[in-house]
Formats: C-alpha cells, structure tokens, sequence
C-alpha cells in the first residue's frame, strides 16, 4: 500500500447542503483527522471499558481510501474490534465473538456513516441511515477495554482514509430512527442532538499538535501516534 499525499486544508470533497449550527456541546463540522493507512494510530491515555454483557452503541463517520479491512477501533486483545471490509462490503464486530454485517456497496473516497448497538447477545448495524442487518453477538472473555483507534491490537489492518466524530454511548441502544438521525441525508449533525449523554466522544476539531481530545465529562483522550507530520492530517470536513 502506498502512502498518499496529504489532503490539504479546505480540500476534502464536501457535503452538499453545507454545515450546520454547533450544537451545545460545542460541536460543529469543523476538521477530521487523515490516516496514511501504514502505520498512523491514536492511543488512549486509559481504556473505554465494556462490561461483558453491558449494551452500548458507537457512531462515526468514515472516508475509506483503499480495499481491504480497515480498524475504526480495537480493544484489549486483537479479537476485540471493529473494522470496515471494503474489499467485502461488510462491517466486522468481534467482541469475543466475531460476527460479519453485509451492507450496501462501499464506495471508496467518499464518506459514510455507521452506527452499531448491542443490546444483549444482538447486535445491529446501520449504514448510511439504513438498517444493514442484525444478528447474534454472544460476548466472550471479560468484556472490552478500548484502547486504540485506526488500528488492530497487534499492529495490523491499519484505518486508511479520514475519521470524524467517533462516539460511545455506553448502557444505550442506538435504533434506526437514530441512524437516520445522525446521518441526516450525509449532512453531518451533532450527535448528542439525536442520542444525549455519550459516554465518550472525539470530534477531531483540532487544528494542530497530536492530542485528541474526548469531550466527554469524564475523558479518555487519545495521543496520535506515527504521524509523520500530524499538524498535516488535521483537514477540513468542509
């Protein structure tokens, strides 16, 4: 895989209908964070903890660059994880437990939106505002401990493309009304407008340096980790 250039500040292909108001959380559209699909990843500064049979939901929005399995997230062991197969159209949940999700054809270089929620042994995937399928998800081990982005613990199957507004609601179950809500025709909303209270949440909003901040009340923020030149891969959502 060869490395891309960076996409410039003001240069990622928009949304249509513009950028809406900031929320009240201080959310806006603002920037996305680039990741060369080589070897970038964010580290966190302690571990989003899933209990074993605990429900939660997660939402974030994805621009996919290259063919193959890419990490949104990983946890404590390299089969606790999330990634998207562009090469399959699928999206991987793997607790423990692994389960594959057919969704609509994933367009590369271009952005989509996917919420998933666990509650109990089901867990269900939304894809763009769609509900893609559901299925059985039996946790195993002793839960998750979240400690990475953009890659598989292990180092391997690296996030290639651009990540925005990653959120954990923990003990809430996102439906498809949410879904729809949150990907509001692929004009980004805030989040916490159509789920309240995210355990976690990175709006990637920085400009420069290499903190990513969680704006959550109780924060687990995250370090990036193999930028070459990480004020490069702050770039405008717009």
């Amino acid at each position: 895989m060869l490395h891309k250039p960076p996409i410039l500040h003001g240069l990622i292909p928009s949304f249509s209908e513009g950028s809406p108001a900031p929320g009240g959380d201080g959310w806006e559209t603002g920037n996305a964070l680039l990741f060369d699909g080589l070897n970038d990843e964010i580290l966190l500064n302690s571990t989003i903890d899933i209990a074993l049979s605990q429900n939660f939901t997660c939402s974030v929005w994805a621009y996919l660059s290259s063919s193959g399995f890419l990490t949104v997230w990983t946890g404590n062991a390299a089969n606790r994880v999330v990634m998207v197969a562009t090469s399959s159209d699928q999206i991987l949940l793997n607790f423990g437990a692994q389960v594959l999700f057919d969704v609509p054809a994933i367009a590369l270089d271009t952005w989509h939106h996917l919420l998933f929620a666990r509650s109990g042994n089901n867990a269900r995937v939304y894809w763009n505002g769609s509900e893609s399928s559901s299925g059985q998800l039996t946790p195993a081990g002793n839960g998750i401990s979240i400690n990475r982005f953009g890659v598989r613990n292990g180092g391997d199957l690296y996030y290639d493309g651009i990540m925005d507004d990653l959120y954990f609601w923990l003990d809430a179950v996102g439906t498809l009304a949410d879904a729809v809500a949150i990907y509001n025709g692929g004009v980004p909303v805030d989040p916490e407008t159509v789920i309240p209270n995210a355990t976690h949440k990175y709006l990637f909003n920085e400009s420069s340096g290499i903190a990513l901040a969680d704006g959550a009340a109780i924060p687990i923020n995250g370090v990036l980790t193999n930028f070459a030149d990480p004020d490069s891969n702050w770039v405008s959502r717009l």
